[in-house]
């Protein structure tokens, strides 16, 4: 268990390094931000555990097929859904909020009020808002911003791995 929990840390941090997205088409940024949710799946603990996982993405992202496609060939118990509204994020773990649909993101915020909901986002301004993960492109490579204090609130333990390797705020 504990070299799994090493390999799975090295592997996710060489994860990190490799991925540059200066050249990346935004098919393939969709890709890795789906790679790396189904990571903080791993890294991150909820108060009802983490045995089968309901993602939600808002709208039309490529960030919903490139998840649909991941969570099947991996075959995790998983089930991702698009979200049409702020209702339809009930019994979610996770909802993605692409920049696309972040006016979307108070709404979604005080509908998941509560829960143990990680909203994740593509918009840095949402980070201290209450986006608990952010992701961001910076250098040209993609890397991820950590709400602690919203994680905490919201009941969601992370793990010092998955920290270390984030901004956290």
């Amino acid at each position: 268990m504990l070299f799994r929990r090493i390999y799975c840390t090295i592997l996710l941090g060489s994860l990190m390094m490799l991925i540059s997205v200066s050249n990346a088409t935004a098919q393939d940024v969709s890709k890795y931000q789906a790679l790396f949710m189904t990571k903080f799946m791993e890294y991150v603990q909820w108060p009802e555990g983490n045995d089968s996982f309901v993602i939600g993405v808002v709208g039309n992202s490529r960030v919903l097929t490139e998840l649909q496609a991941l969570i099947k060939s991996k075959g995790r118990d998983a089930t991702v859904k698009k979200i049409a509204n702020a209702s339809s994020v009930k019994g979610c773990h996770i909802v993605f909020i692409p920049a696309d649909q972040a006016k979307l993101f108070q709404t979604i915020k005080e509908a998941s009020s509560g829960t143990s909901t990680m909203i994740i986002s593509e918009t840095q301004e949402l980070a201290a808002k209450g986006s608990i993960i952010t992701f961001y492109v910076e250098g040209g490579k993609l890397k991820f911003i950590i709400n602690r204090k919203e994680a905490e609130s919201r009941k969601l333990l992370m793990s010092s791995s998955l920290l270390n390797l984030a901004k956290v705020i």
